[in-house]
């Protein structure tokens, strides 16, 4: 179940960083004030659109790596490493919301009024939904309960195994 809520966080990740972030109004004394055209994640990050872009990558291929491991340790391992990624992604995500960076080809000294758009927030949401699709996705999910005996895959087993005894190392100097 966490790893669907985790790549639907990354699919809106992705549209995330493609809808409008800021719009741009040119302010002036006279006449009707020119539309600068809107910036999109790409066009307003240098660095943090690549990270996460690829966080989305990898939220979408949680599902996919779940499905095709035939034991739970590599998607278990994986949802863990997404969620210290999805971490990251919070810190960029958080960053952005309110800091406008400054339109291209526009003068210093033309005064421009930034608009926060919905990209932002949309960005916020799909990084705390991939979080918290990595934190279920880590849950134990074994098929029996809690006070019944399960074996490696969570299948319950009828009786403990054997376990076998080795003799103690002789006794001896210390090394």
């Amino acid at each position: 179940m966490g790893e669907l809520v985790a790549s639907a966080g990354g699919a809106l990740l992705v549209i995330a960083l493609v809808v409008p972030w800021y719009s741009y109004d040119v302010a002036t004394s006279f006449g009707a004030a020119p539309q600068l055209d809107s910036l999109n994640g790409f066009s307003a990050m240098a660095v943090a659109d690549v990270v996460l872009l690829a966080l989305a990558l990898a939220a979408l291929g949680l599902a996919v790596v779940t499905a095709l491991e035939k034991t739970v340790a590599v998607p278990i391992a994986y949802a863990s490493l997404l969620c210290l990624a999805s971490l990251a992604g919070l810190v960029f995500a958080v960053t952005h919301l309110g800091s406008a960076p400054r339109p291209p080809r526009v003068p210093a000294e033309t005064s421009v009024e930034s608009t926060t758009s919905a990209g932002p927030y949309l960005t916020l949401l799909a990084v705390l939904v991939i979080l918290t699709g990595s934190l279920l996705a880590m849950r134990d999910e074994r098929l029996s309960g809690r006070s019944r005996l399960t074996d490696g895959t969570g299948r319950p087993i009828g009786a403990a195994p054997e376990v076998e005894r080795l003799a103690a190392p002789p006794a001896g100097p210390a090394r």
